[in-house]
C-alpha cells in the first residue's frame, strides 16, 4: 500500500493538518497529531521542534563526550540537559577521582554546552 492522507491536530494550536502516512498500519491519533504538530508552523511548534533538535544535538555530544567507563555519568548528563533547556538548572559538574571532570551548562544563547577537563599531576621526586 502507498500513502495515505489522514487528519491531526498541532498539540500548541489545534490546527488541522492532513498527513501523509504509510497505509501500511493503523495509526492513532496521538500519533497523527504528533506528526501534524511536527509539521505545523506555528511558533510554539517551531520552539518545541529547536528544544528537540538542541536535545538531541546534546545527547550525541555528550555520549561522544563521556568515555565508555564512566557510562552512569554519561546518562545523568544526558537527564540534565531538559533542566537546563528549561531554565531550572543553569549548571551541572560532575566529579570523577579529582581527575575527570565532566560540566554540561547553558550558554548565554541558550546552547547547551559540554565539558570534559582532565587533570593531569606530573610528580617527581628529587633528592
Amino acid at each position: 500500500m502507498g500513502l495515505k492522507q489522514l487528519t491531526g491536530y498541532c498539540d500548541f494550536c489545534n490546527q488541522a493538518r492532513l498527513v501523509s502516512v504509510s497505509g501500511n498500519r493503523e495509526w492513532t491519533e496521538d500519533e497523527l497529531n504528533r506528526i501534524a504538530t511536527d509539521e505545523c508552523e506555528c511558533a510554539r511548534a517551531k520552539e518545541q521542534r529547536e528544544r528537540d533538535e538542541k536535545l538531541e544535538r546534546a545527547e550525541l555530544y555528550i555520549n561522544n563526550l563521556v568515555t565508555d567507563d564512566h557510562e552512569d555519568i554519561k546518562h545523568l548528563l544526558i537527564e540534565v540537559v531538559p533542566l537546563l533547556l528549561d531554565h531550572k538548572l543553569k549548571k551541572c559538574t560532575v566529579n570523577i577521582d579529582g581527575a575527570v571532570t565532566y560540566t554540561v551548562f547553558r550558554g548565554n544563547d541558550d546552547a547547551v554546552i559540554a565539558q570534559r577537563t582532565q587533570k593531569i599531576v606530573k610528580e617527581e621526586e628529587i633528592e
